[in-house]
This record gives C-alpha cells, sequence and structure tokens, in this order.
C-alpha cells in the first residue's frame, strides 16, 4: 500500500500542476491587433506611435510615474509644404495629478458637453459606453476629454489642420504708357488739399 502511494502520489501532483497550469484563467491572452477604421481621403503621410511622445504633444506635459498610457496613435498629413492635417488619440489610466489638471484646473478651457463627437477616422479600440463617462470639449475645436465616472480611464481626442499657407502674391499688372502712375499708398493723401481763394 505504502508502495503503491509513493508511486502514485508525484503523478497525482504532476497532474494537478498541469490542470492549474492550463487552467483558462492562467493562460495570457492573444494580443489582439488594433485596427483603424477605413480612412475617408488619402493615408496619412506619417504615423506616430510613440506613447510619450503623443501624450505630451496632446497634454503639453511629460506623462507622470502614475499615468499608465494604455492606447495611443497620431496621424499627420502632410504635402510637400508642411502639414496640412494631423489627429490623436489616446486612452490612459490617468494619475490623479492629471485628472486635476484636466479636469479640475481645466487647463484647455473646455466646457462640459452632454456626448462625445466621436470622429469617423477613430481607431477601433477608442470605444466607450457613453453612459459611463463624462465629456468635456473645446466650443471652438475638436480636443476632447473623455472622463470615467468609475475610476480613472480617459479618452482624449483631438484633430485640426496645420499651418494655413500664406497667400500667393498677385501678379504684377502689365504697365501702359499711357497709363498714370498708381498713387502711392500711405497715411497722406496722393494730392495737396484744396486752396480756397481769400
Amino acid at each position: 500500500m505504502k508502495k503503491t502511494f509513493l508511486i502514485l502520489l508525484p503523478a497525482v501532483v504532476l497532474t494537478a500542476g498541469t490542470g492549474w497550469y492550463l487552467w483558462p484563467s492562467r493562460q495570457k491572452p492573444e494580443p489582439v491587433a488594433e485596427t483603424a477604421a477605413p480612412m475617408t481621403g488619402p493615408p496619412p503621410t506619417r504615423t506616430m506611435t510613440d506613447p510619450g511622445t503623443i501624450f505630451k504633444k496632446a497634454f503639453w506635459r511629460e506623462p507622470s510615474a502614475g499615468d499608465k498610457i494604455r492606447r495611443s496613435g497620431r496621424h499627420e498629413w502632410d504635402d510637400g509644404g508642411g502639414i496640412t492635417k494631423w489627429s490623436w488619440f489616446l486612452e490612459v489610466d490617468a494619475s490623479p495629478e492629471l485628472l486635476k489638471y484636466l479636469r479640475e484646473d481645466n487647463s484647455f478651457g473646455l466646457v462640459r458637453a452632454k456626448s462625445a463627437r466621436l470622429p469617423e477616422d477613430r481607431p477601433s479600440w477608442f470605444t466607450f459606453e457613453p453612459a459611463e463617462f463624462n465629456v468635456l470639449n473645446s466650443p471652438r475645436g475638436n480636443l476632447q476629454l473623455i472622463f470615467s465616472n468609475q475610476g480613472h480611464r480617459l479618452f482624449a481626442c483631438d484633430s485640426g489642420r496645420g499651418f494655413q499657407r500664406a497667400a500667393t502674391a498677385p501678379a504684377a499688372a502689365a504697365s501702359s504708357t499711357n497709363a498714370s502712375p498708381a498713387p502711392a499708398s500711405g497715411r497722406l493723401p496722393a494730392t495737396s488739399p484744396p486752396n480756397p481763394s481769400p
């Protein structure tokens, strides 16, 4: 009996250990491929994926040790003369300092909104249950901060155009030999004031 017990004990321990390791809750989930909604128009000329850089461009400050950037993405469209369009998206488990900076201090001058205006070309991961979040957005722009009612989850997005190009100089008018010279521009009139006779 003792010999049978000693022989079966390692087999039972090995089976139990294997079962515990292979139990579904212990298995690591397969990574989910990030996909974006189909872009309308031409694809971006540059895509940024560095979370720290995107966070800094979005919030004008470095992420703290308490800020966990879960997902991020920034797209830029360049026509060779400069950026003509850009957009970024962030999902962050925000630190109390970041929440204070964005919500209580309202560093970007945002106003409360009833619902978020979600861009059509947002990434597939940029989704949330609207009833569980409250929204601050820019009254004159596209910046949106979407705060979880429970916890520290923050979704943020913004988009815009690049710098407006300078106007091209008008073509010089063809000069004519009979044309009178163009009046000089300035503060004073081109002719003297009338001189009344006494």
